[in-house]
């Protein structure tokens, strides 16, 4: 897992869940985290604690940072997916992982869900796994232990706030699909808040 002193990126840095990729590493781990973003979110992904921030629309950026070379712990990319309108960073990014580090994704390649799924069998009953070496999909399988984890960070102050990019109220009939519109237009800075 991830540790003290250790080298993450974070691909989507600003977005709902770019931002605790950047916090929880930051502030509960005390690691080092890179995130990546566009030009008008760079201060705000400064602001919530990023030691470095890379815009990726800047070409000599996103150079400089390739040039580098094998320089992270973890890459955690929130971008990346099997749609054609997201670009795919893996292929360039993942040159940038150390040995035995890991690249995470919150979406992936019809493939990579096979193998995750298949691998939520597989693991338990046989103690393989038949995901790539050194990637993972990441699927929230949220359990009380974890949310009450997440709430003693805030209770201790170790986390303080969750940047809000907009609320929904349900119960005024605005659309749940509004919510995920805004989501798919991959350019929300912060969480979108359901409310009932």
């Amino acid at each position: 897992g991830l540790k003290k002193g250790d080298n993450v990126l974070v691909i989507g840095a600003s977005g709902g869940c770019g931002i605790y990729g950047i916090t929880l590493a930051e502030k509960v781990f005390k690691a080092k985290a890179t995130g990546i973003c566009s030009t008008k979110n760079v201060d705000f992904v400064k602001s919530i604690g990023a030691s470095a921030v890379v815009d990726y629309k800047s070409e000599s950026a996103m150079k400089e940072l390739s040039k580098k070379g094998r320089q992270f712990d973890v890459i955690y990319d929130t971008v990346s997916s099997f749609d054609p309108v997201d670009p795919d960073y893996e292929p360039s990014m993942a040159q940038l992982l150390r040995e035995n580090g890991k690249y995470i994704a919150i979406n992936g390649w019809f493939s990579d869900w096979t193998r995750c799924l298949l691998s939520k069998i597989t693991v338990p009953l046989f103690a393989f796994d038949v995901n790539r070496p050194n990637y993972e999909l990441f699927l929230l399988d949220a359990t009380t232990e974890m949310l009450e984890t997440l709430a003693s960070y805030f209770d201790s102050k170790t986390l303080t706030k969750t940047p809000i990019a907009t609320v929904i109220n349900l119960d005024r009939n605005e659309s749940l699909w509004s919510g995920f519109e805004q989501m798919q237009s991959r350019r929300t800075v912060g969480k979108i808040v359901f409310e009932i």
